[in-house]
């Protein structure tokens, strides 16, 4: 490969130009950004229905995508992600060419995945508890972005004996005025309502298909109401309260319950945090059950050594990316180039979340003033969505 001699902004190379070097190049890494989400199109297939699931289900769709292509197929419990399926594998190139690491994003291929793809995604319903859940079934691009493909939706797993009830022992027939009175229309009324056909609606400003999203370090106001079979609001009505984080194998948290008012509305505030799914619950039953995801944007802070440099010299990056779950997540320092952000460097965060990197100007051969941010991109063990720091600017000069 040859190449010539160049700046970030294409500035001029010094004497006669043409040809500065000649080398090989047996490898490297290129960062790719894409921030068009997939469509997805209708779901079919026994996991894509409410109800109740036994066993292996599976869910048929077909997606599209305008940059890296189709991906995976995601299936989420209770708002955390228990299943990922790749969609088509377009020939071995639509998939992680590095498993060993955190970062399932790696291709080999510019863009790895088909732009339009089709396949079936198959889940083991005995690897979650028996009882009430909810389901979202989701498309990842190859680029990390999402979309809801169905749900999220309340369900049942029930995978192992259902018990039922002792059979109750025989007794006199009743009088006749005891019989249940008919009804104006000359109809038996209606059994009291079971809890099941209670209703519990739940959103928060901004809310799209039960999720918000919300910047880092602020609380998100959530109202809702419960009515009973008849629509009728359910004043002083006890509702439970749970948090679980959005990362793998993470454990709900049970917050303190609230009571509805009169008008059987209730309201809560959930605390500033990372990215969780809040549900809503009164007594048993996923018809008593409502969720809401909220996802919180990363806070990415960027730091350099100098404001102003000669050609020759290196500055350092440096930051912090805040929150919980924040050791061991890759930052990338990108530049301006026109229209375009390219790689500067990367970094692996600490423990604590602070990262740092370096990179030495070669190439700059006239006064140029460069814009610089710091980004993360979506990370499997990180509950903050992707986000980037503010800007920083620095001046090289020849």
């Amino acid at each position: 490969m040859r190449i010539g001699c160049t700046g970030f902004d294409g500035a001029f190379c010094p004497g006669g130009g043409g040809l500065g070097a000649e080398q090989m190049i047996f490898a490297a890494h290129f960062l790719l950004e894409d921030l068009s989400n997939p469509v997805p199109g209708t779901p079919t297939g026994a996991l894509a229905k409410g109800g109740v699931h036994r066993g292996t289900e599976s869910v048929t769709f077909t997606a599209t995508d305008q940059g890296s292509g189709v991906y995976r197929g995601v299936i989420e419990i209770d708002g955390v992600p228990v299943h990922r399926e790749i969609i088509d594998a377009n020939g071995g190139k639509c998939a992680d060419a590095y498993p060993a690491d955190p970062d399932p994003f790696q291709f080999v291929n510019r863009v790895p995945c088909k732009l339009s793809a089709n396949g079936t995604v198959r889940f083991d319903t005995t690897t979650v508890p028996d009882g009430p859940h909810e389901i979202r079934i989701s498309v990842e691009d190859a680029a990390g972005n999402r979309a809801t493909v169905f749900g999220a939706e309340p369900v049942t797993i029930q995978n192992g004996p259902v018990r039922s009830a002792p059979a109750a022992l025989a007794s006199p027939a009743p009088p006749p005025d005891a019989l249940t009175p008919p009804s104006p229309i000359g109809r038996p009324l209606a059994p009291p309502s079971a809890a099941r056909t209670i209703t519990l609606t739940a959103t928060a400003p901004g809310a799209k298909d039960d999720m918000v999203r919300s910047a880092y370090g602020r609380r998100v106001p959530i109202s809702g109401t419960i009515r009973n079979a008849d629509g009728n609001p359910m004043s002083g009505a006890r509702i439970d309260v749970t948090t679980l984080l959005r990362v793998p194998r993470a454990k709900a948290r049970t917050q303190r319950p609230i009571t509805t008012d009169a008008s059987g509305a209730f309201r809560y505030l959930l605390p500033a945090g990372p990215s969780r799914t809040i549900t809503f619950a009164h007594g048993a039953g996923p018809a008593a059950k409502t969720s809401i995801d909220v996802r919180v944007r990363a806070r990415l802070s960027l730091r350099l050594s100098r404001r102003k440099l000669r050609n020759g010299s290196a500055a350092r990056y440096s930051g912090t990316l805040a929150g919980p779950n924040a050791g061991r997540k890759l930052v990338d320092v990108q530049v301006i180039v026109g229209r375009q952000w390219r790689p500067v460097c990367s970094a692996r965060t600490t423990a604590r979340g602070r990262y740092a990197c370096r990179y030495r100007f070669k190439r700059t051969f006239r006064t140029t003033r460069y814009t610089f941010r710091a980004r993360v991109r979506r990370q499997e063990t990180l509950p903050y969505e992707p986000s980037q720091s503010v800007r920083r600017r620095l001046t090289v000069l020849p």
